[in-house]
């Protein structure tokens, strides 16, 4: 064979994986959730908590997993708008090796921003929706969510060398 057939094969060898990569990863990802734009939106984003406050008072960092079943990146604490109304939202909360998170039915209203913030209390952490659109917030709404073990946190394990 000659060298340049060689070197044609092998790139079109290349392009081929390149278009196969590319169509099976457009078949493989599914719909996420987009902000919308209209001025009447509601809001949401979620909280990071205090440093000092997540080792003493048991504050929570708090995201926002999914909106009406639509995955978002998951660590975004930005804010997520949409349409006015109810909306579940699927949120976690994680404090010092606690975590907690479930589905929850929220009500937002037109062109209001909301912030979720959360506490570990007990075997829970309670989470409080506040209307933050106007200074002093205020708070809208508060429910709990049992509390785990989280098993996102490596627990480091010190080897001693011979």
């Amino acid at each position: 064979m000659s060298a340049g057939f060689l070197r044609y094969y092998h790139q079109m060898r290349k392009f081929f994986y390149l278009m196969a990569s590319v169509v099976l990863g457009a078949c493989a990802s599914e719909p996420s959730f987009k902000n919308t734009k209209a001025a009447d939106n509601a809001c949401v984003e979620g909280d990071v908590a205090n440093f000092f406050k997540f080792f003493s008072s048991g504050e929570a960092h708090v995201s926002i997993r999914e909106i009406d079943g639509l995955p978002t990146d998951g660590v975004h604490t930005g804010k997520f708008c949409f349409a006015p109304g109810q909306h579940r939202l699927g949120i976690r909360g994680y404090n010092n090796l606690q975590s907690a998170q479930d589905y929850v039915d929220l009500n937002f209203s037109p062109g209001r921003t909301y912030q979720i913030k959360g506490n570990l209390r007990g075997i829970s952490i309670v989470f409080r929706m506040y209307d933050v659109t106007a200074e002093p917030e205020v708070p809208v709404s508060e429910f709990s969510i049992k509390a785990g073990v989280s098993q996102s946190a490596p627990i480091p394990i010190f080897i001693p060398s011979r």
